[in-house]
């Protein structure tokens, strides 16, 4: 609520500026008593709801980004996580956007201001890929802790299970009584060994320390089950070998941590940063990289690619469309993001023909694909233009199979009635599939 409030005052206003303060003051606060507490359980999760409230809410001014570069500073800059790859990126992102959303880059000075954030913006990007791939001691102690627990979880249920065994190891020995009966002239038969209880499950200790209930609720310790005294030599090395996968897995609740995953977001973020700084030989070549390995980590990272074709762009816009149709295929239905894509491709071709006057452009398979992915998901309006320009160069044909495509894909498309009505009001229908 805090947030919303604060951007719907007037900036610069006392109430503004005091609800400002006290969101900065409370946030802060707030989550050092939880990083003083236990980091690892509760001021993590509360930190990125926060950090998740503050980027979908609009700030209206820079104060709103500059608190939230003020909670990410508390957190990468204590010992808790000072590997974290996502904070520095997360620091970054938050230089970015004061960058376009601060209000004091309207002052005279705002181009030195500018280029300082984006300098700053560069620097965390920059050491989040170099955090990328080393070991996080706060995620390895998350992993050992989940391990642990499994570890035991499983040996608490291998001790549940040993009564059944021990019943099995009494009728083995009863039976063989039985049969040795008489036999041996007298002999007695052995007696099966005694069966021991089952050992307890966890034991709850109150600790040593304060008085009263509540004291003892406080300090209750766990301690793990005695081992049994009945396992043999087998049944201690198949434990043991059980303890070891059960140590190399995480709990199947738990999702497997991975420390400092490399990151797409990254890579697009600092591209866009050194583009902004200026380019020149080194940096266009280091943005090419940046761009082709975002897309290496994920193929369908829409930034990457419009940000490749961008900087393509410059050179020739037939290059850059072909280079942005490499964006992989949809799986199912087309989704906005390749509409996006496919909008952009179609745009840069017809750009390309009409500056160029090359006709062999509107004969492109390529051309038709984009246009009836575009069309198939913003709907034929979105591409009516493009379309016209189509029908003013002689592509009646490539216009008619767009619409038909498009029509055969939705799934309340126009019946054969209406769609030849349509392409004979545009003047695209072929004679030869129509009845006069």
């Amino acid at each position: 609520v805090l947030p919303e409030a604060a951007c719907m005052l007037q900036p610069g206003s006392v109430a503004h500026r005091e609800l400002v303060r006290h969101l900065e003051t409370g946030r802060y606060i707030y989550l050092r008593a939880l990083m003083s507490r236990d980091a690892s359980s509760e001021a993590f999760p509360v930190y990125d709801t926060l950090y998740d409230e503050l980027m979908d809410a609009p700030p209206a001014t820079g104060q709103i980004a500059e608190l939230d570069k003020l909670v990410q500073v508390a957190m990468i800059g204590t010992k808790l996580r000072p590997h974290w790859s996502e904070g520095f990126y997360r620091l970054g992102h938050v230089a970015v956007m004061r960058v376009d959303r601060d209000l004091e880059l309207l002052r005279s000075d705002k181009e030195a201001q500018r280029r300082q954030l984006l300098t700053e913006a560069e620097g965390f990007l920059r050491q989040a890929l170099l955090l990328e791939g080393a070991e996080d001691p706060m995620i390895s102690r998350l992993v050992t802790y989940y391990r642990e627990k499994e570890s035991r979880r499983q040996r608490w249920q291998r001790d549940d299970e040993r009564p059944d065994a021990a019943e099995q190891e009494q009728q083995r020995w009863r039976g063989k009584a039985f049969l040795n009966r008489g036999a041996a002239g007298g002999r007695k038969a052995p007696m099966p060994p005694p069966r021991r209880p089952p050992p307890p499950r966890k034991r709850l200790v109150a600790g040593s320390g304060g008085s009263g209930m509540g004291a003892a609720k406080k300090q209750l310790v766990e301690t793990a089950p005695a081992p049994s005294m009945e396992a043999t030599n087998d049944e201690d090395f198949t434990n043991a070998e059980e303890n070891e996968q059960a140590s190399s897995k995480v709990s199947s609740r738990h999702k497997p941590l991975e420390a400092n995953p490399r990151s797409a977001e990254t890579r697009t973020l600092l591209a866009t940063v050194l583009q902004e700084q200026g380019l020149d030989k080194g940096a266009a070549e280091e943005i090419r990289m940046l761009y082709k390995e975002a897309k290496e980590i994920d193929p369908r990272n829409v930034e990457a690619h419009t940000g490749n074709g961008a900087i393509m762009d410059a050179g020739s816009l037939f290059d850059a469309a072909l280079a942005m149709s490499h964006f992989p295929d949809p799986e199912s239905k087309p989704t906005f993001d390749d509409s996006f894509i496919h909008q952009e491709i179609v745009r840069l071709m017809l750009k390309h023909a009409s500056t160029t006057g090359a006709a062999e452009t509107f004969d492109h398979p390529q051309l038709a694909k984009s246009l009836s992915i575009a069309g198939s998901v913003m709907g034929l309006e979105s591409i009516s233009d493009d379309l016209e320009k189509l029908a003013e160069n002689g592509r009646w044909n490539i216009c008619r199979q767009t619409v038909q495509a498009i029509s055969a894909h939705k799934a309340d498309g126009a019946n054969d009635v209406d769609l030849e009505f349509f392409l004979r009001s545009k003047g695209w229908c072929d004679p030869a599939e129509y009845s006069t």
